[in-house]
């Protein structure tokens, strides 16, 4: 299944940036986690900001000029955009300049399940697609990124790492007693 853009402005300039050199595309990447991390989900913004902001262009005459568009479903196409144009980019998470976590490595080092994981990623943990030395394409995310997402939400860390699932044993033991009242 194919998640989509959901913003008929940004799926339009999402796929007008598809035509940009290989390199270009890489700066876009990079403008938009850092748009990311000064998005509010609870703020508007208007078109012509977020474009300037991805592409460094001041668009003129277009046909969103007096475009809004709510923060949280700015910061939802932004990551399914960067998941899919990493995704085509192939770019092996060797070549980086920092080190590149994985879902499991990140689950393991935070104490947290895989799940917990993805669902930072609605909360602005930012991630992309890098091929990893077995030769698989998996969502990977920077050190720099994992940093700055331990800042934000310390008490969102330290709670997720409290959290742990019931036992059958427990399970059991809440139903009997459930059943003797």
């Amino acid at each position: 299944m194919k998640i989509r853009i959901l913003h008929p402005a940004l799926r339009e300039l999402f796929d007008q940036l598809r035509f940009a050199p290989t390199r270009q595309q890489h700066k876009y990447m990079a403008a938009a986690e850092k748009l990311m991390l000064i998005l509010d989900p609870q703020r508007e913004y208007p078109y012509e900001f977020i474009v300037y902001r991805i592409t460094g262009f001041r668009p003129t005459g277009f046909k969103y000029e007096d475009c809004l568009i709510p923060g949280d479903e700015v910061l939802a196409d932004l990551r399914v955009w960067l998941s899919q144009l990493s995704g085509r980019m192939d770019v092996p998470a060797a070549s980086q300049q920092e080190q590149i976590f994985t879902v499991e490595q990140l689950a393991r080092r935070f104490s947290v399940s895989e799940k917990t994981i993805r669902r930072w990623e609605k909360r602005g943990l930012t991630g992309r697609i890098y091929v990893f030395q077995d030769g698989k394409k998996r969502k990977g995310y920077t050190e720099t990124a994992v940093l700055q997402f331990q800042r934000e939400h310390p008490d969102l860390l330290a709670r997720s790492a409290r959290f742990t699932k019931l036992d059958q044993d427990e399970k059991k033991t809440i139903y009997r007693l459930a059943c003797q009242q």
